[in-house]
């Protein structure tokens, strides 16, 4: 039998957990937890539900090639400045979707220099493993490698162990267009990311592996059996072999496994 699209129930850090968060997601993109302010949504990791209550990984809607989700995708609402952190064995990827009015992301180096990155909406930030790093006044996806969540955290660089040069670093990808509607933002070891944009009933085939849709506008899917609208913020996966579907919208980010 084939699997249908499932909407994700995200997981979320705010208050105390996130005391630099905004109010973009819950304002804006549908992210409704206790209080207003919510720095992360996490909508695809370990953690995620499904609507009927179940977890992602007992719902074993990933295949047998993936008992763990290979990747995390989570929403960062930064309105504040976070403290320094790094991880020390995984590359982290930002995309930015909208600023507020002081958007910048610090670099530190060993040597406790500190390289400030102003940011628009449309940068994509890559943050090599070790390197120390603070994000400030912008609302992100951020994608991460499954197994490579060290986090040390301090409120000074020099504490921690860096491997980053001292010198500036490169943080912007420049993205790859692949026709009007599609542009590959990246392709990391695990994962790759692409930009869909102005899709009126685009045919999505059934494959052999899941991937995920999330909507940065609203949107549409359209099975043979029913519709079902996509809100802004939601994230939705593609379970393998799911039914033939159309995808209607103006921009949606789709992440798939390598």
């Amino acid at each position: 039998m084939s699997l249908e699209p499932t909407l994700l129930i995200p997981a979320f850090r705010y208050g105390k957990e996130t005391p630099w968060g905004g109010e973009l997601l819950n304002r804006m993109y549908g992210k409704f937890a206790v209080g207003t302010k919510i720095g992360e949504s996490n909508d695809f990791c370990s953690e995620s539900k499904l609507p009927d209550g179940r977890s992602l990984l007992k719902a074993n809607l990933l295949g047998d090639r993936h008992p763990l989700p290979p990747f995390s995708l989570k929403w960062v609402d930064c309105a504040g400045q976070q403290h320094f952190h790094c991880h020390p064995e995984s590359e982290e990827y930002l995309y930015v979707i909208k600023i507020y009015s002081d958007s910048h992301m610090d670099v530190a180096t060993e040597d406790d220099s500190i390289f400030s990155y102003p940011l628009q909406a449309g940068d994509l930030i890559c943050i090599p493993p070790s390197v120390s790093h603070a994000l400030s006044g912008a609302l992100c996806i951020q994608l991460t490698a499954r197994n490579f969540s060290t986090l040390r955290t301090d409120h000074t660089p020099s504490n921690i162990d860096l491997k980053a040069p001292n010198e500036p670093i490169d943080l912007l990808l420049i993205p790859e267009a692949i026709n009007e509607q599609t542009v590959r933002l990246l392709q990391a070891n695990c994962f790759s990311v692409y930009e869909l944009s102005n899709y009126e009933n685009a045919f999505f085939g059934s494959r052999d592996d899941f991937f995920l849709i999330t909507c940065l506008t609203d949107g549409v899917i359209r099975t043979k059996e029913k519709s079902f609208y996509l809100g802004r913020g939601q994230t939705v996966l593609i379970p393998p072999h799911c039914s033939d579907f159309k995808l209607s919208g103006e921009r949606f980010l789709l992440t798939s496994p390598t």
